[in-house]
């Protein structure tokens, strides 16, 4: 849960700076990763990978050093064991399916641009794995 308060704090500026400093290649990297994110069914372990790529790849896309680094911090401690036993508590195939809808709203609102529906987008995922958090403890 601590881990996933600090990033509701980084990750709406996070995306914010994303958005205005995103290029070209760096939304292709990221429709990659979403495409490889939606086909997973079932696999709760490929799934976090690919999620934690996907977070990863906006952290990279604002160019910014010392956030990138921080987000790279926050990745190491998602692969730690506990994580792991709550990924698959958590990352049911419903589940699953409606992080991707998620992730496919914060692409699309980062595609066109639009730094407000990205945020919020943000903001609202991070609400929804709080309360998933919340709810497995």
């Amino acid at each position: 849960l601590e881990l996933n308060v600090v990033r509701t704090i980084i990750e709406p500026e996070m995306v914010r700076l994303a958005v205005i400093s995103m290029s070209a290649r760096d939304l292709a990297k990221l429709k990659d990763i979403l495409t490889k994110l939606e086909s997973i069914k079932t696999d709760a372990a490929e799934y976090a990978y690919w999620d934690e790529q996907f977070h990863l790849l906006i952290a990279m896309a604002t160019h910014n050093p010392p956030l990138i680094a921080l987000y790279r911090m926050i990745n190491h401690v998602r692969q730690h064991a506990h994580w792991a036993t709550t990924k698959k508590k958590t990352l049911s195939p419903n589940r699953i399916r409606e992080y991707q809808k998620k992730h496919r709203s914060i692409y699309e609102a980062i595609e066109e641009r639009n730094i407000e529906s990205a945020v919020e987008f943000i903001k609202l995922h991070m609400t929804e794995v709080q309360r998933d958090l919340l709810q497995d403890t």
